[in-house]
């Protein structure tokens, strides 16, 4: 990541507060948030709720609150359809904060390439709202095969995957990302745009000004709209004070 930005490299080995192991930059109006999945002392990879480095990601995902262009990257997933090392429940405290904040968990670990679909804090198949796992772990060793029955209540989780070596392209603009695969020989695979929903705040209005003379009485017309973002929507609730 040295040269993108402002960025400068921390891999080397300072635990200190001044120089974690984890950060954040921007490019153009994404955010990019690297993780160490070492950090918290999960032999497998993880995340430990409540530890530095999650309060850590927290804030960081709460800033911007309201935009999902944000892409958190480590090397462990959460979730893998490889025949090694599989799913990873240690990630699920990076995995479920990051709903309606974050559009994309990039990671390695499995030496293949998958992009999975969208999927709620519970591993669900969903339309909107989730998240999309990126597995990309093409960069020279081993690669790994298949969990021929890998699935989610019986669905297949998986857009796209690859067994060959290569890397992943991710091109970026206001309002999607769209990801590819291209192996060794410059072959592009599967390129799939993902939209960003970003969640707005929600617009209220009382209605226009009345005067009146008491005891008289006013009839106010007011309103309150959503985005419907993230998808399904939380309960919105409306009170209204004098």
């Amino acid at each position: 990541l040295a040269g993108v930005g402002s960025v400068q490299p921390v891999w080397d080995g300072d635990r200190t507060v001044n120089n974690p192991r984890y950060y954040s930059f921007f490019v153009g109006n994404w955010k990019f948030i690297c993780i160490n999945s070492m950090e918290d002392g999960f032999a497998t990879g993880g995340v430990a709720a409540g530890s530095t480095m999650y309060n850590w990601l927290v804030n960081e995902l709460n800033t911007p609150s309201n935009d999902k262009r944000k892409i958190v990257f480590c090397h462990h997933p959460r979730f893998s359809a490889d025949n090694v090392y599989g799913d990873n429940t240690n990630m699920q405290p990076l995995w479920a904060a990051m709903q309606g904040k974050a559009l994309i968990l990039l990671s390695g670990h499995a030496h293949n390439y998958q992009l999975h679909k969208m999927r709620d804090a519970s591993g669900n198949i969903v339309t909107g709202g989730g998240v999309y796992q990126v597995v990309s772990g093409t960069g020279g060793d081993d690669l790994y095969g298949w969990n021929l029955t890998y699935n989610v209540s019986g669905q297949d989780p998986i857009q796209f995957k690859r067994f060959g070596y290569g890397l992943t392209r991710i091109t970026l603009s206001d309002t999607e990302a769209t990801v590819c695969f291209i192996d060794n020989n410059g072959v592009v695979y599967n390129c799939t745009s993902l939209p960003v929903q970003s969640n707005a705040t929600p617009t209220v209005n009382a209605g226009p000004d009345q005067t009146i003379t008491l005891p008289a009485t006013a009839t106010l017309a007011g309103s309150a709209s959503d985005d419907g973002n993230p998808n399904p929507p939380g309960n919105l609730q409306t009170a209204w004070t004098k």
